[in-house]
């Protein structure tokens, strides 16, 4: 079974930016770096789990870390699913137009 599945790496990148740790300790065990993340298009998911294992491990971070995470992803966030969001009238023609 292939476990491999790339989510944007835009996601990776604003955790990055979000300063709930420093970019060292957020990618401790993802074996990528900052660099390769402000230039790669997309990530293995294994990379952003691994992101957020290291702030959800973390003794200095708010238990609400992802809450506050989450309102840093606005809808341009996602890219082309975020504007198909913002375009249907509901979530049903959202999925019957797809």
């Amino acid at each position: 079974m292939n476990d491999s599945f790339d989510v944007a790496a835009t996601y990776a990148r604003l955790t990055l930016r979000s300063r709930l740790l420093t970019p060292e300790e957020l990618l401790v065990g993802t074996g990528v770096t900052a660099q390769y993340l402000m230039s790669a298009d997309y990530v293995d998911w294994h990379v952003l789990a691994a992101m957020f294992h290291n702030i959800d491990s973390a003794d200095v971070v708010s238990t609400a870390w992802a809450a506050y995470l989450g309102g840093q992803f606005n809808v341009s966030a996602h890219g082309p699913l975020g504007f198909a969001a913002l375009s249907a009238p509901t979530l049903g023609s959202l999925y019957r137009s797809a």
